[in-house]
């Protein structure tokens, strides 16, 4: 898939973390054009034809070891994002690509920024960098990027899995259409996403230590590695290679 990126933008961070299983592979071809007094570089981004996470689920819960896997392959990615002192800033469901059964990559590093960086303060364009129904709740408060933040936004998605509808919900109803109760829930000092009850023990105490306002009480990124919910991530790494069921049937949806 040929696109176009501004080598001088946080686009470069594909660079760094191309070579890893777990982001979309990118290779430059050395063409460049001017384009508004900009140099711009033609790029191939890697094509993966099985969709993204959220046509993988269509609509119906995920059943909870499909989503260890899937979930251990995006914390693989983001960590070494992170570890390149980067933050994604929109990881949900369509920037997650599937490469094969519990394996995906991260995809969209267009809104990537440098860890600490600012967003604008100024009206809500701010916010429109970020998917609201994954917004971390600092980004509201001081328009801040931090590793943190996606891990927060890693968990929505996680809940997402766990019950097919967004993990802030108000009146018993998901939170698609109407961007005012998403930002009055995430404004709030005191309100966090629903735990879904499906999901085992192990997972609502992983989505626990990830709904928490304050980042520095939250786990990073590699801390949730290491969590008990994670524990099939060798699975997930031989689920490359092997037959298994990649969520798509029936069969893979059924707990």
């Amino acid at each position: 898939m040929l696109t176009q990126i501004g080598m001088d933008t946080d686009d470069l961070l594909l660079y760094f973390v191309s070579g890893c299983p777990e982001v979309v592979a990118f290779y430059d071809d050395e063409v460049s054009v001017e384009v508004d007094g900009r140099r711009m570089y033609n790029v191939f981004l890697e094509y993966l034809p099985r969709g993204s996470l959220s046509e993988l689920y269509r609509g119906e819960p995920m059943a909870e070891d499909n989503m260890r896997r899937y979930a251990a392959s995006m914390l693989q990615g983001l960590h070494r994002v992170h570890e390149e002192g980067c933050v994604h800033c929109d990881l949900k469901p369509q920037n997650v690509l599937i490469a094969g059964p519990g394996w995906t990559k991260i995809a969209d590093f267009g809104l990537a920024k440098r860890a600490g960086a600012q967003g604008s303060r100024s009206g809500h364009a701010g916010f429109l960098r970020w998917m609201l129904l994954y917004m971390a709740p600092e980004f509201m408060e001081k328009s801040e990027y931090e590793p943190l933040s996606d891990a927060w936004s890693l968990s929505c998605v996680v809940s997402e899995m766990a019950t097919a509808m967004p993990a802030w919900r108000y009146g018993g109803r998901a939170t698609t259409s109407a961007a005012a109760p998403v930002l009055l829930h995430i404004g709030s000092d005191e309100e966090l996403p629903e735990i879904p009850e499906e999901l085992s023990e192990e997972g609502r105490d992983f989505l626990g230590r990830c709904f928490v306002r304050k980042p520095s009480e939250r786990l990073t990124v590699e801390m949730l590695l290491g969590h008990p919910f994670m524990a099939v991530a060798a699975a997930a790494e031989a689920s490359k290679s092997d037959g298994m069921d990649d969520g798509h049937s029936k069969e893979g949806n059924r707990r």
